[in-house]
């Protein structure tokens, strides 16, 4: 099998070389780092991807993305002479507006939410 090529942030790379050093403290050990990401992304979908593919999501929502597939919704039922409830539609948005509102006391961008927090 081949290899590819992934970018991760410096962060991410930060963690995957102290991860790195922590396992090959063990002389018997050896892993690189390319070794070492891809295990944990395979080990990570076989044991635990499905159980937190909503938080997944939700930490990677895009109001944007979701308004757009909320309007082409409506084009498509529009175009078939139906109609669209729209409240439904735009439920994930005003929920996750409400929820920042009401952890933080104001709105928070999308950028500064998912900053680690200290």
């Amino acid at each position: 099998m081949g290899n590819a090529k992934i970018v991760i942030t410096a962060a991410a790379d930060q963690d995957l070389e102290e991860m790195k050093n922590i396992v090959n403290e063990d002389k018997a050990s050896r892993v690189t780092k390319t070794e070492l990401a891809s295990w944990i992304i395979s080990f990570f979908k076989a044991a635990y991807f499905t159980k937190h593919v909503q938080t997944i999501r939700g930490d990677h929502f895009d109001e944007i993305a979701h308004m757009e597939e909320v309007v082409r919704q409506m084009k498509a039922a529009r175009n078939a002479g139906g109609s669209i409830e729209v409240g439904g539609l735009l439920a994930p948005v005003i929920q996750r507006q409400k929820n920042q509102t009401t952890a933080t006391g104001t709105k928070r961008t999308q950028k500064i939410e998912s900053e680690p927090k200290e």
